[in-house]
C-alpha cells in the first residue's frame, strides 16, 4: 500500500518530502507559500532539523514530522501562535485517521473512502486558512472576523459529519444507543452549516421551511445529523447553477416528515428503486458531469431505516417550450420518521 501517495492525495498543505526530494502541493490563494521556503538553503535546514516545531531561517514556523509509514516530512511557513499550531495538528491528525480508514478496506471501499477524504481535504483547507487569517491579521472588521470564525466553526462541524459518515460507512465504530432527540434541531443546524459554505461556486440558494415540530422528540442515534446532511448534500450536488434547494420539516400527530426539494437530473422509471442501491448512479446523473460514487442515497436509506423510518422519492418531469425534456426536473426526497407514543402530543 502506497501510504505516501494516499497522504499526498488528501493533504491540505504544502510539504517537503525528506530526504528524497520536493513535493509541492497546490497553493491556496488565501495563503500562498513563497518559493523561498523551498530554496536549497531551506531544504538543507529541514533535512538536519529535529522532529517538532522549529523556526526556519526565514523566521517562520515549520513542523518536522516522521510519519507513521516512515517518511520524514517538513511543513513550512506555518502559524506562529499556539492556537494555530493546534489547528494544524488536529487537521494533520484527521488526515492520518482518514488514511487508516483507507488502508483497512478493499479496493472498492478505497474508491468510496477517497471521495469522502477529497471533500474533507477541502474543508480542512477552509478551516486552516480562516484560522491563519485570524492569527496573522489583527485589523479585521468585526463583521470580517465573525465571518472567519463562522467558517472555522461550520467547517469543523461539516468535517465531523463527513468523518461520521466514513465511520458509519466502514463500520469502524459500533452504532450508539438511541436516545431522545429533536429532529428539527438537527435539520436547522445542518441547514445553517451548509448555508455557510453554500456551494458558492454553483451559487445554489438554500431555503428553510419549518412547521410546528421544533420540540418534538424521537429516539435517535448520535449520527442522526447525517440524515439532513445527506439529503441536502445530494440535492445541492445535482442542482444546476443558480438553483434553489428547499429543506423542510413538518409534523403530524404520529410522524415527522422532512426532506429536500430541488431540481435534479431525470431518473428513469426503472431506476427509482435502484438509486438506493450501493454504488448505483442514474443514467442522467452520470451524464450530468457531476462526480459521485453512488453511496449517499444508499447510506441515507440505511440511516432512515435505523430510525424505523421511510424514505420516498418523487419527480415531476418538465419540458422546454419546444416539447423536449429539460435537463433538470422538480425532485423531492421525503423522509417520514415515527414519533414514539411517549412523545406524541395529546
Amino acid at each position: 500500500m502506497n501510504y505516501q501517495a494516499i497522504f499526498e492525495s488528501i493533504s491540505s498543505f504544502d510539504f517537503i518530502l525528506l530526504p528524497d526530494g520536493i513535493v509541492k502541493k497546490t497553493q491556496s490563494p488565501l495563503f500562498p507559500i513563497s518559493d523561498d521556503f523551498f530554496s536549497l538553503r531551506q531544504i538543507s535546514f529541514y533535512k538536519t532539523a529535529q522532529d517538532g516545531w522549529i523556526t526556519c531561517p526565514r523566521g517562520a514556523e515549520c513542523l518536522i514530522w516522521n510519519s507513521p509509514w516512515g517518511t520524514k516530512l517538513a511543513f513550512p511557513g506555518l502559524f506562529k501562535n499556539k492556537i494555530g499550531k493546534k489547528f494544524f495538528e488536529s487537521i494533520l491528525k484527521s488526515n492520518i485517521n482518514a488514511i487508516n480508514i483507507i488502508t483497512n478496506e478493499s479496493n472498492e471501499a478505497n474508491t468510496r473512502a477517497r471521495q469522502h477524504l477529497h471533500e474533507i481535504r477541502g474543508l480542512n483547507s477552509v478551516i486552516y486558512h480562516a484560522a491563519y487569517a485570524l492569527a496573522q491579521n489583527q485589523d479585521f472588521s468585526y463583521r470580517d472576523r465573525n465571518e472567519k470564525v463562522g467558517n472555522i466553526l461550520h467547517g469543523s462541524e461539516l468535517s465531523k459529519l463527513r468523518l461520521d459518515l466514513a465511520d458509519f460507512t466502514y463500520k469502524n465504530t459500533p452504532l450508539p444507543t438511541k436516545k431522545p432527540y429533536i429532529p428539527y434541531q438537527a435539520f436547522e443546524s445542518v441547514y445553517r452549516i451548509m448555508q455557510s459554505f453554500s456551494y458558492k461556486d454553483k451559487n445554489v440558494r438554500l431555503n428553510w421551511r419549518a412547521g410546528n415540530s421544533n420540540t418534538t422528540q424521537i429516539m435517535a442515534i448520535n449520527g442522526f445529523k447525517l440524515i439532513p446532511f445527506l439529503l441536502l448534500d445530494n440535492a445541492i450536488k445535482y442542482s444546476p447553477e443558480g438553483a434553489s434547494v428547499e429543506i423542510f420539516v413538518q409534523e403530524s400527530s404520529k410522524n415527522i416528515t422532512c426532506g429536500a426539494k430541488s431540481l435534479g437530473p431525470l431518473i428513469e422509471d426503472d431506476e427509482k428503486t435502484k438509486i438506493f442501491e450501493l454504488g448505483y448512479r442514474g443514467t442522467h446523473a452520470q451524464k450530468s458531469g457531476q462526480g459521485g460514487s453512488g453511496i449517499g442515497l444508499y447510506y441515507l436509506k440505511q440511516l432512515v431505516e435505523l430510525h424505523d423510518g421511510l424514505i420516498e422519492f418523487e419527480q415531476a418531469t418538465s419540458k422546454t417550450p419546444a416539447g423536449t425534456l429539460n435537463s433538470h426536473h422538480p425532485t423531492t426526497f421525503r423522509v417520514t420518521l415515527p414519533i414514539p407514543t411517549q412523545f406524541q402530543r395529546a
